[in-house]
């Protein structure tokens, strides 16, 4: 909760680049701080047998994800095409305010 106001802070009284790799710093001491010091918590014998083992890269497809993200994008744009209809309409008459 306090790393805005540290952030806002740092960036008023030396520049905002030392905000952004302080930042960036954290991010990768975190990232290596679970790679390193969290054990893994899933018992082994509850842990997929898939894992560890080689990827079959004639199975794998990188393009089955652009059709999830296709509909998300389809749903993100109806939602901003009808919240700029509801701003430009009086809501209880349904006509256009001027």
């Amino acid at each position: 909760m306090t790393s805005p106001a540290i952030g806002a802070y740092l960036g008023r009284a030396y520049s905002d680049n030392l905000v952004i790799a302080l930042a960036s710093f954290v991010a990768i001491l975190d990232v290596c701080f679970v790679l390193l010091a969290v054990p893994e918590s899933l018992p082994e014998k509850c842990r997929p047998a898939t894992w560890g083992s080689h990827i079959a890269w004639d199975k794998a497809d990188p393009f089955a994800v652009n059709s999830r993200l296709a509909t998300l994008a389809v749903w993100n744009a109806t939602v901003l095409v009808s919240g700029k209809l509801c701003v430009d309409c009086d809501e209880s008459a349904g006509t256009p305010v001027n």
